[in-house]
């Protein structure tokens, strides 16, 4: 959405303010009875906007982004859609919460493509802006696993004074 922003003020002079909104929802799929779901315990609702406007003071950088389609059958809601419509039984079986039918396969691939996603999207930002990662003051990654924020933070050369581990700290801060 920011790329989308950044580049319509830029193309267009007739733009000078775009207001950016975000939300997501589907906390409403997640099955708290299904343990392979858990790295989606902590999702809830939320929403987020930010205004744009053409020459202020802050400036939207260039972006990176990956589309990976690799693992669009390992999270899946097994009902609904044309594959199979909702029904009553369906409903009584819990097929319309998120699932994951084969969690060992989808946690082997993970962690290599992700990480690797993660990082080449970091780095490719951060070149077409002309910087350098030493440039980086404070790096926010959200959402990941303890062991592969370490990873991308050790393979993009960001020390640990300068990101936090959000997820966990969310985790730990919910789990009391």
């Amino acid at each position: 959405g920011m790329k989308l922003a950044k580049d319509m003020i830029v193309s267009d002079s007739k733009i000078s303010t775009i207001l950016l909104v975000s939300g997501y929802r589907n906390c409403d799929f997640v099955d708290y009875k299904n343990p392979k779901m858990r790295f989606l315990y902590n999702l809830g609702a939320g929403g987020a906007a930010m205004v744009i406007k053409r020459d202020a003071p802050n400036e939207i950088l260039e972006t990176s982004i990956i589309t990976d389609g690799s693992f669009a059958d390992d999270v899946i809601a097994p009902m609904g859609g044309s594959r199979e419509p909702c029904n009553c039984d369906g409903l009584k079986n819990r097929r319309q919460y998120l699932d994951v039918p084969d969690a060992e396969s989808m946690r082997e691939r993970l962690n290599s493509v992700s990480t690797d996603n993660f990082t080449d999207v970091i780095e490719k930002s951060i070149a077409t802006s002309g910087y350098y990662t030493k440039d980086i003051d404070y790096l926010a990654i959200l959402h990941v696993k303890r062991s592969m924020h370490k990873t991308i933070i050790k393979k993009i050369g960001i020390s640990d004074s300068r990101t936090t581990y959000l997820f966990g700290k969310l985790w730990s801060y919910r789990s009391k």
